[in-house]
């Protein structure tokens, strides 16, 4: 069982944990164990829950300037899926927000008519791993990015508050321990039953996401 309370989990004490509950004499030490742990991290990176979503991005453009990559917006080049885009008229506190539309690269090529075509940007396209604005701005404008991010593992063992040890303990606990059952132990039939326990985990976090997150509105279907 995991070190209560869970917000003070660390990779440390999770190795810890894992390393008593499987209580076998046959793993070569704390590296197979970190290496499974990261290995739990990286297949549940893609998947979105509550602590990988963030409005928290934000950066302002420079006249004639296009595109914006990592350098221009730093947590760009974190970003699984973007939701929406909002750009700011005026300053806080009267700042009116505009959703900008998402258009392809193809749409802003045409319309930034090679850089004559300046003004407020109303249009948005992601490229070549850069955002791409359309008009070009004329200004300075404050634009927003609300996302579903890449959440990394943590720096070090010792590292606290990461996500991962701490709103996801159970499902990377549970999927570290199928991944030393199966590749390393090679105990299948235990590896059979912690497939189990990492469905439930996994179903378990999805759930409290989709209860923090959803709307209990049913969308119409358009016909």
């Amino acid at each position: 069982m995991p070190t209560y309370p869970l917000t003070a989990n660390t990779m440390g004490q999770m190795i810890t944990d894992i390393t008593d509950e499987l209580a076998r004499g046959d793993l070569t030490g704390n590296n197979q164990i970190q290496a499974a742990i990261g290995t739990a991290i990286e297949i549940y990176q893609k998947e979105r829950f509550w602590f990988s979503e963030s409005r928290d991005t934000t950066f302002n453009t420079a006249a004639s300037k296009e595109f914006y990559a990592e350098v221009d917006v730093p947590g760009i080049s974190t970003i699984m899926k973007f939701d929406y885009v909002v750009l700011y008229l005026g300053q806080p506190p009267i700042a009116i927000p505009w959703i900008m539309n998402r258009a392809t690269d193809k749409e802003i090529e045409i319309l930034n008519q090679n850089g004559l075509v300046k003004g407020q940007p109303y249009n948005w396209a992601y490229y070549n791993e850069q955002l791409r604005l359309g008009p070009i701005p004329d200004t300075v404008y404050t634009i927003r990015i609300a996302a579903h991010l890449f959440v990394p593992p943590p720096a070090a063992n010792t590292t606290a508050n990461n996500p991962w040890m701490t709103n996801a303990e159970r499902l990377i606990r549970s999927r570290a321990k199928y991944e030393l059952l199966l590749h390393v132990i090679r105990d299948f039939e235990e590896a059979e039953v912690m497939a189990t326990a990492v469905e439930d985990a996994f179903t378990t976090l999805k759930g409290r996401t989709n209860k923090l997150t959803g709307t209990s509105i049913i969308q119409p279907m358009e016909f």
